[in-house]
């Protein structure tokens, strides 16, 4: 039987969000570990690693998802287990979703099994026929990573930060020849930013989730970069068309106009020309 174990990105978490969040994953692995990216309220979290058996690592900056996910991968490498569940800090797991999940890990060629995703706030629950399905991509949060495949592909990309961390992951794993395998009976709870709903062009309503400026550079930036580093295994135009619909939805449902066109500018700039890492934005 594989062995598994489970890690949580903290920053700045809601701790009671937090708690349930361990409370639903702790019995369903045999390790938990929590990657602190500099929280204010650490204390809080000190308490509930206490009170869990948490293994937590405290970083004494905010170094970003990618770097935690590595974190946690080599912390579970080293202690001998084959998989890993990635969370952050705001999804909760089922209980049973690691025993739903485990039946599908022996086949060689999977690196990752994943849940189906209902996204709180959102009436688009999944409408799912099939047990299960392959799939191209898949959230970071609450799927089942094998640590031998993580190793091979190099792990997580953490010049990325924050935002597209997963899908060039996934990609990294595709062509590597591993699958990502959907288990539709598990659905996990995951919450999303702030969503409101916008008019576009004055009849079309549209549900949406409204990003602060600093983010949205994150995320249009390694889109970009995403898409010119992979092109070769990408739809371009398409994915072009989506990042430029990304765009367009992100500026008329933000209420900081101004710096979330100047974010996104220098986003797609830096995405262009391959300048990655964490940012200070003095753009802003």
């Amino acid at each position: 039987m594989s062995s598994i174990a489970a890690g949580i990105v903290a920053f700045n978490p809601d701790i009671d969000r937090l708690e349930s969040n361990i409370l639903n994953i702790r019995n369903q692995v045999e390790k938990l570990y929590v990657i602190d990216n500099a929280s204010d309220n650490l204390k809080d979290i000190e308490k509930l690693c206490d009170k869990y058996d948490a293994h937590l690592v405290a970083n004494i900056e905010n170094y970003g998802i990618a770097k935690a996910l590595n974190q946690m991968c080599q912390f579970a490498q080293r202690e001998g287990y084959e998989w890993i569940v990635t969370l952050d800090q705001d999804t909760i797991t089922p209980l049973e979703m690691v025993a739903e999940m485990r039946p599908y890990l022996s086949n060689e060629k999977i690196g990752i099994v994943c849940p189906a995703v209902r996204y709180e706030g959102r009436k688009d629950a999944p409408k799912l026929s099939k047990t299960t399905n392959f799939v191209h991509a898949c959230m970071t949060s609450a799927s089942l990573t094998k640590i031998s495949v993580w190793s091979e592909v190099s792990g997580f990309k953490e010049e990325f930060f924050i935002d597209f961390v997963d899908n060039e992951f996934c990609m990294k794993l595709s062509i590597a020849g591993y699958r990502i395998l959907r288990v539709n009976a598990c659905v996990i709870s995951h919450q999303l930013g702030d969503i409101r709903e916008i008019t576009i062009l004055g009849i079309i309503k549209k549900t949406t989730i409204s990003h602060s400026p600093w983010r949205f550079y994150y995320m249009i930036r390694n889109n970009k970069f995403f898409i010119t580093e992979y092109k070769s295994y990408l739809n371009v135009p398409k994915e072009l068309l989506k990042l430029w619909y990304i765009m367009i939805e992100g500026y008329i449902s933000s209420n900081q106009k101004r710096a979330t066109f100047m974010s996104m500018r220098q986003g797609y700039k830096d995405g262009k020309m391959k300048v990655l890492g964490k940012s200070d934005c003095l753009w802003l």
